[in-house]
This record gives C-alpha cells, structure tokens and sequence, in this order.
C-alpha cells in the first residue's frame, strides 16, 4: 500500500456524499495521501470534498459558474491541507447513517496544529455535537479559528479533550471546519 496513491475514493455514486465521508474515513486510516474530487460549490459539497489532494470538476465555459465559491474551496484547502500529514483520529463512530454526525481529527504535534472536519448528516437533529480531541497538549492553550468566519478563541488543551469540543452547524445538512494552534506549552 505504500506504493498506492488512490486518485479516486470509489466509482459509487458520485452524489452520495455520506458514502464520500465513510470512504475518507476509512482511507485515512490506511492511506497517508489520496485524492477526490468536486464539481459543486455548497458548504457541505465542497468540504465533503476536502482531502490530501483535492480535483476540480467545474465547467469554466458556463456562465452560472461560481468563481468565488471556488476561490473559497481552494483557499480552505489551502489552510487545511498539511494537516492532512498529521495523524488521523476519527471523533465519531464509522457510520453511513444519515441522522448522525460523522467527524474526524487531524493532528501535527511537530507543528502545533490540527484541523477538525465534522458534519451533520441530513437527516439529523441535533445542530450541535461535542468532540474530545485527541494528540494535543492538555496543559497547552490553543487557538481554533472557524473556518465559517468569526474570532478566533482561545481553549485550554484540556478543555478539548474533556468536555471536548463544541461544534455547532445550523445547516441541514451542513459541514463544520476548524483549525487549531498551540499557542503557549
């Protein structure tokens, strides 16, 4: 496997995009670098999306093609993506159930950083969910910055991993991205 580099998740539906996190679940915990690829610019699409390399499928010729949508995607990718090298810890159970959160963690301890990527699936009622982060320093402060905008915050290390984390998404379905530094040992 470590000669492979997965340029596609899978060739199942390609708008089933609870499939698409289960797929990147399971690859994460395998694969260090694989690809998928996007032609849609909704939240939920575009950072179901999100992955080591991301591929680009609009139509530049179409004149209802939204540009600034995806200069959004590429810039959150941008900001995300050497999390990707960074070890993997899934935040829910593996589950293609659409009433339910799906999350994972990415996590760089030589860096100080991680990303956390958590989605509320369609059919699910509850707006928010907590996580307990994994790989961080409990007696470090760090700083998340919601990638949805607002200031970013400070939270005790230990903070993140008991109670853990709150995420919020009013979206039904909608998609949540948050990075995180340490700021002070």
């Amino acid at each position: 496997m470590r000669r492979a580099v997965p340029l596609h998740k899978s060739d199942m539906n390609y708008g089933d995009l609870e499939a698409k996190h289960t797929q990147f679940y399971g690859l994460s915990l395998w694969h260090p670098y694989f690809a998928t690829g996007t032609g849609r610019t909704d939240s939920y699409s575009a950072r179901t999306a999100l992955a080591p390399l991301l591929g680009l499928g609009y139509d530049v010729r179409r004149d209802d093609t939204d540009f600034a949508a995806i200069r959004r995607l590429v810039a959150e990718w941008r900001e995300v993506a050497p999390n990707y090298y960074g070890d993997f810890y899934p935040l829910t159970s593996w589950s293609y159930a659409q009433d339910t959160w799906m999350a994972w963690q990415f996590d760089r301890p030589e860096a100080g950083r991680g990303v956390i990527q958590a989605f509320r699936r369609p059919e699910c009622p509850y707006t928010a969910a907590r996580f307990q982060l994994r790989g961080i320093d409990a007696a470090a402060t760090y700083v998340l910055t919601n990638l949805d905008g607002g200031d970013a915050k400070e939270v005790s290390g230990g903070e993140l991993m008991d109670p853990g984390l709150l995420v919020e998404v009013q979206d039904q379905p909608g998609a949540a991205v948050i990075t995180y530094k340490k700021k002070s040992p």
